[in-house]
């Protein structure tokens, strides 16, 4: 019995400890104001799973805050490179839903004709 308990617990653990945070906006505006290179911080999204929020007024909002226009760029292309929408309330982990499949057998009539 409790080794039924402590499986579903050490899953959601391990997908808990294993899942990657996504680099937003506000980390961009927080490295650069704390002076981190520019090179580091194009090297950090690469390399990064970014959930960027790139709407006009997002981009006039970094344009504002003083980040250069190289890592504005980068931060779109890599955007768009993936293909991905922005995740604003991102899950922790995201569970497929279960597929019913059912399936009925072919009726077979006995009896005499």
């Amino acid at each position: 019995m409790k080794k039924i308990l402590l499986t579903p617990f050490l899953f959601l653990l391990t997908t808990i400890a294993f899942a990657q945070t996504c680099l937003v906006n506000a980390d961009i505006v927080y490295m650069y104001t704390n002076a981190v290179s520019d090179r580091i911080i194009l090297t950090k999204i690469d390399k990064s799973v970014c959930c960027f929020r790139l709407e006009p007024e997002d981009i006039v909002e970094l344009t504002n805050q003083g980040i250069p226009e190289k890592i504005v760029n980068r931060m779109i292309y890599v955007m768009q490179r993936r293909n991905v929408q922005p995740v604003y309330n991102a899950p922790v982990a995201i569970m497929r839903p279960r597929i019913q499949v059912r399936y009925s057998a072919p009726r077979v009539i006995m009896g005499h004709f």
